[in-house]
């Protein structure tokens, strides 16, 4: 949120429970911009993204976002295919933990 300095953990993806849900047809591009832009999140957890028709180009373009960010120090990522899981490990390979 814009100018929120307490939202150090996010908590994403398509499951009920999470704090943040991704739905089919939600641009993950701006998703992944406002991620990349902030300066507070510590941590981000990736717990699945829509599949089908667009789904990997929405997953780049998501990818690109976040491999901007230079705040966070830990990214879970769970329940994702092989491909969007290698594909978000190589735009974050920088980062100091990761666990997948």
């Amino acid at each position: 949120r814009d100018g929120d300095d307490k939202l150090t953990n996010l908590h994403l993806g398509v499951e009920s429970w999470i704090t943040f849900t991704i739905n089919v047809g939600d641009d993950l591009g701006w998703l992944g911009y406002f991620i990349g832009e902030s300066q507070c999140l510590k941590s981000l957890s990736i717990w699945g993204m829509p599949e089908g028709e667009g789904g990997e180009q929405q997953i780049y373009a998501f990818v690109k976002g976040i491999a901007r960010n230079h705040s966070i120090r830990d990214i879970t990522i769970g329940y994702m295919s092989d491909d969007a899981r290698a594909a978000i490990v190589r735009a974050i390979c920088n980062y100091s933990q990761l666990e997948i």
